[in-house]
């Protein structure tokens, strides 16, 4: 008797409908906007993280005595040496 009981609940239970493409669609789409935030933000704080290195090393160099206007007017020296879009 205890397996009909267990077999009539399991009947009596509301099945799961499966989802629509749309909201299969909808959830996946949620899931990229969360991991493109993620991806942002380990951006972010890479870049943050090489402009502190990247500013340490330029003391430790002397470099931060040099004028702004130095460096701008040799900029493009700089990013061609660098292997930067020039």
């Amino acid at each position: 008797m205890a397996s009909e009981a267990q077999a009539n609940v399991a009947d009596a239970a509301p099945k799961k409908r499966s989802k629509t493409i749309d909201e299969k669609m909808a959830e996946l789409d949620a899931q990229l906007k969360v991991l493109q935030r993620k991806k942002d933000e380990m951006v972010k704080k890479e870049r943050e993280k090489n402009g502190k290195v990247i500013a340490a090393l330029f003391q430790s160099e002397g470099l931060l005595d040099v004028p702004a206007d130095v460096w701008k007017a040799n900029m493009l020296q700089i990013k061609k040496v660098l292997g930067v879009g020039a």
